[in-house]
């Protein structure tokens, strides 16, 4: 009986290994999703003591994907190209409106979900920060996450920077890592010519960019998957749903965003730079002699 108990198990273990190695691809950028937002899923459970019961929290998210695919279908395009252009854009101050910034993000998503599942890692980790900075906005002391200029002047003077959950100027600070790979891989994709090809430019692009604060074990096999992007033109006509009469539209409209999307970026990018934040290695240091703990 023992040993036949025994032949069962030496099986059932052999079928398990034959399918952790056959989804190897799959578990490692699961692995690497786990990774990166952890720490913003805990802050997103531990703060909501509304949102206990994890039954409604799915519904509630089963509903926004069904409202998001049917606003879809009525759309001409995959996504409101004019809404993104409108929604990055800077004040006249060179400061950065929180909500239109967010709301950029999450219909660029659509965009990313449509390249494909390998992509869908990527779709979250954007949807997991935005909603970090969502809920800050929603609290109390909202008022101070109206703009980015106000929310990292809080955040800073209350030694929030550094913190066990994700504080809402690491979240933006990600997000436009983001940005600077996305302004250049669409204007990559809006050149007519194939040739180097748009996986080819759109791997070096994202080593150049938002791969390289990235560790090794994600950095190199997302590069890998960028390789394996369809053509320009067939993107393109992908956004525009297949209809060829609306590709024009399509490029016009992608000229107009990566205008605006450029604008924003460098405006995150001064404020950033302004307060000494573009290096996260240094966050604690600051807070520390801000907090006046520092020497």
């Amino acid at each position: 009986m023992d040993a036949s108990r025994d032949t069962l198990i030496q099986e059932r273990t052999a079928e398990m290994e034959n399918e952790l190695t056959n989804e190897e691809q799959e578990s490692e950028e699961e692995k690497a999703l786990v990774n990166d937002v952890e720490e913003d899923e805990h802050e997103l459970e531990d703060d909501d003591e509304e949102d206990d019961d994890e039954e409604d929290d799915d519904e509630e998210e089963e509903q926004d994907d069904e409202e998001e695919e049917e606003e879809e279908e009525e759309n001409e395009l995959v996504l409101d190209l004019k809404l993104v252009g409108d929604c990055f854009t800077p004040g006249d101050d060179g400061d950065v409106p929180l909500a239109p910034y967010l709301k950029g993000f999450l219909e660029l998503n659509k965009f990313i979900k449509m390249l494909g599942k390998l992509y869908h890692f990527v779709a979250y980790d954007v949807k997991v920060k935005t909603a970090v900075v969502q809920k800050k906005m929603a609290r109390e002391n909202g008022q101070h996450y109206v703009n980015l200029k106000s929310m990292i002047k809080y955040e800073m003077e209350n030694s929030l920077l550094v913190q066990k959950s994700t504080s809402g100027t690491k979240a933006i600070l990600l997000l436009h890592r983001g940005m600077e790979f996305t302004c250049q891989f669409l204007r990559e994709m809006i050149k007519e010519e194939e040739e180097p090809k748009l996986g080819e430019i759109a791997s070096k692009i994202y080593l150049s960019t938002t791969g390289s604060y990235q560790a090794t074990y994600l950095r190199e096999p997302f590069s890998c998957v960028l390789k394996l992007l369809p053509t320009r033109a067939t993107l393109r006509n992908r956004v525009a749903k297949g209809k060829e009469e609306a590709e024009e539209k399509v490029m016009r409209l992608l000229f107009d965003a990566i205008k605006s999307i450029t604008e924003t970026y460098d405006a995150v990018q001064k404020i950033y730079s302004e307060n000494n934040l573009l290096d996260m290695s240094t966050w604690s240091q600051i807070q520390s002699k801000n907090s006046g703990d520092g020497p």
